[in-house]
């Protein structure tokens, strides 16, 4: 796995928190830069929208204060002048030069609001047919031309809006039909005595506008655009849609551009617009220009900035990662060799007389002198168990012989049994048979001498057997003792093998106390401990169970060799009562007659020593059973001694795997 390694894990969190903070920084001064960029280019843009509105209201401002002059003149030279018509004519002619956007001048009046004399000069030179006082000087093919009197000229918004506004006008820009030039008119109201008598005004041409336009390119894909008071295109990057509205425009918008207020805002294409109103003098129309900027460009030049920025802390961070990785190769030896030690110790073959070099100060030397002192300690004590898993390995060889040699004693004290079981139930036969002939002697008293000798021979035989019977009891006895002292002596085997096993419990359970003070490095250990602990368990508990049959088995040996002694002593009963019987016999072929007396007496012990030889038989039927079970109860200890051995078997070699 990519990141199972401590030298991996710690260069991937390195690498993290150093990109991170990198991107960290870069989005910081990214933000900070594209922050600082689009203010600097808004205000840049506003600047650039203000000249620009500047420099229309220059154009604008020539105009109307040129007009105002001409104005102010006019109104002269109707009051302090002989021929107010030629003064006005003059200096009419003289502004159209000054003023190179002007397509011309003008000074129109009402009917005999000049100098009273319009029939005078009605039809004459320099007048109309009317005589009206008024005149035009304007281009003409680059030459100056003049057009006298006024001939309907009084219809139009630049004579009739500022008489009725009592102020100056700037006109909603229009083509001039005879030149085709997208024009506007600078107008001002001749006041006497407060009412309008008159128009002074100057006609402008626009085509400049456009030039000034198509100058102003901000960031290479911004525009300008001159904008009217109704929404009208005076210039702007597509010279196509001039003198038309904007459809573009919203109301929002258009009401700005009306109202003479700035307004900014953004489009759907990524242009910021900003719209500077345009006014001049006390002409109440606004104008407006519009700038508009690409933001994606004005914010191009810090984006790649940031790119770059990215770029190289993007290769600082690798070779910062790179140095860090040499460094830990480095650092990280002296815990490696720790980690392979662990790892052999951990497969359970480990070899517990090496030790680690624990040069240094640092935590992993720490680490090391740690883990030495944990070998050594587990050493003594692998060492020790060793020593007490021998122990019970010879222990558990001594007690499967043992139980060999009883289960073999066993077997001979059930073929006895087998054997004693046979004569006794012969002997109740025959004793079965002297009370028979016992009650046909008290019947035949009188055939008592013939048949005396027969009866004391037989009663003779009698005896030797019930002796033979006694000397029977007499030897299972004494094999019941020797089975009750091998009981002893295995009772106290298992009690020696309990004391092995609960020592190797207590070690086993030591070990795994210092493998768990070793931590994540002792889990090796503690595995290895655990299970000599769980087979020193098994042990003590097969030991319990042996401890227990062997118990049982003395127990039951104690109750047969009782029930011996009781069958023996009524064997040697009647071993007494048939010696009395042959003496009774003897005096039977002295006394007849005493014989006959005593027939029925004899006849009754018989009868009695029979239901005592039967009792016999069935006492030897019993330990015949017991003997069986003890032999079940030594099959079971066999087996479970057997398992005794290979468990200590196999403790032997779990701590052979060791170099100790």
């Amino acid at each position: 796995m990519m990141l199972a390694t401590l030298r991996s894990k710690i260069l991937f969190g390195s690498g993290l928190l150093i990109l991170a903070g990198f991107a960290a920084l870069i989005f910081l001064n990214t933000r900070s830069s594209l922050a600082d960029a689009e203010d600097a280019a808004l205000k840049n843009a506003r600047a650039l929208a203000q000249n620009q509105a500047n420099a229309v209201q220059l154009t604008l401002a020539q105009a109307y204060y040129s007009t105002e002059s001409l104005a102010a003149a006019a109104l002269a030279a109707r009051t302090g002048s002989a021929k107010p018509r030629a003064l006005i004519s003059a200096t009419a002619e003289r502004l159209v030069p000054t003023n190179p956007d002007a397509v011309g001048y003008f000074v129109l009046w009402d009917k005999n609001a000049l100098d009273g004399r319009d029939a005078e000069f009605a039809g004459k030179p320099d007048n109309d047919k009317e005589g009206r006082a008024g005149v035009y000087w304007y281009r003409k093919d680059g030459k100056t031309d003049v057009l006298w009197g006024v001939e309907g000229g009084d219809r139009y918004d630049y004579y009739t809006r500022p008489k009725a506004l009592r102020r100056a006008v700037l006109i909603e820009p229009y083509v001039e039909a005879d030149i085709k030039v997208l024009m506007t008119t600078v107008a001002f109201p001749l006041m006497v005595n407060g009412k309008p008598v008159g128009v002074a005004g100057c006609d402008l041409s626009l085509a400049q506008l456009q030039k000034m336009a198509e100058r102003v390119k901000p960031y290479g894909s911004g525009y300008l655009t001159l904008y009217s008071g109704a929404g009208m295109v005076l210039a702007g990057r597509d010279a196509a849609e001039i003198g038309k509205p904007d459809k573009e425009l919203s109301a929002e918008q258009k009401a700005s551009i009306a109202s003479g207020k700035t307004l900014e805002y953004d489009d759907d294409s990524g242009f910021r617009h900003f719209l500077v109103p345009v006014g001049v003098g006390a002409a109440g129309e606004r104008w407006a220009v519009r700038l508009s900027i690409p933001m994606d460009a004005v914010l191009a030049e810090v984006k790649r900035g940031a790119l770059a920025s990215l770029a190289v802390s993007v290769a600082i961070a690798a070779a910062i990662l790179i140095a860090m990785g040499l460094t830990l190769s480095q650092l990280l030896k002296p815990l490696d060799r720790l980690r392979r030690a662990m790892a052999q110790l951990a497969e359970g073959s480990g070899d517990l007389t090496r030790t680690l070099p624990a040069d240094g100060r640092d935590e992993i030397a720490e680490a090391a002198t740690a883990f030495n002192r944990f070998i050594a300690s587990l050493g003594d004590m692998m060492r020790e168990v060793q020593g007490n898993a021998g122990g019970v390995l010879d222990a558990s060889r001594s007690l499967s012989a043992q139980v060999s040699q009883i289960r073999a004693s066993s077997s001979q004290q059930a073929a006895a049994a087998n054997a004693t079981a046979a004569t006794i139930e012969e002997l109740s036969v025959s004793v079965s048979h002297i009370a028979g002939s016992a009650r046909e002697t008290q019947h035949q008293a009188e055939n008592a001498g013939a048949t005396a000798g027969a009866v004391s021979l037989e009663v003779e035989g009698t005896a030797d057997g019930i002796a033979r019977v006694a000397g029977s009891i007499r030897s299972l006895a004494s094999v019941l003792d020797g089975l009750k002292t091998r009981s002893g002596e295995i009772s106290g085997i298992v009690d020696t093998i309990r004391d092995i096993a609960d020592q190797t419990n207590l070690l086993a359970l030591n070990a795994a106390i210092e493998a768990a003070r070793a931590g994540e490095t002792g889990r090796g250990f503690a595995v290895v401990a655990d299970e000599v602990r769980k087979l020193a368990e098994r042990t003590a508990r097969a030991t319990l169970e042996i401890g227990g049959m062997i118990s049982a088995i003395q127990t039951e040996t104690g109750a047969a060799s009782g029930e011996m002694g009781r069958a023996l002593a009524e064997v040697e009963e009647g071993v007494e009562r048939a010696g009395r019987a042959a003496a009774s016999i003897v005096h039977i072929r002295d006394n007849t007659r005493l014989s006959v007396e005593r027939t029925a007496d004899i006849a009754s012990a018989i009868t009695e020593q029979s239901g005592a030889s039967q009792d016999i038989a069935r006492h030897i039927e019993e330990i015949h059973q017991q003997i069986e079970e003890t032999d079940h109860a030594l099959q079971a200890a066999s087996d479970d001694t057997a398992r005794l051995f290979e468990l200590a078997d196999t403790l032997d070699a779990l701590i052979g795997r060791f170099k100790l």
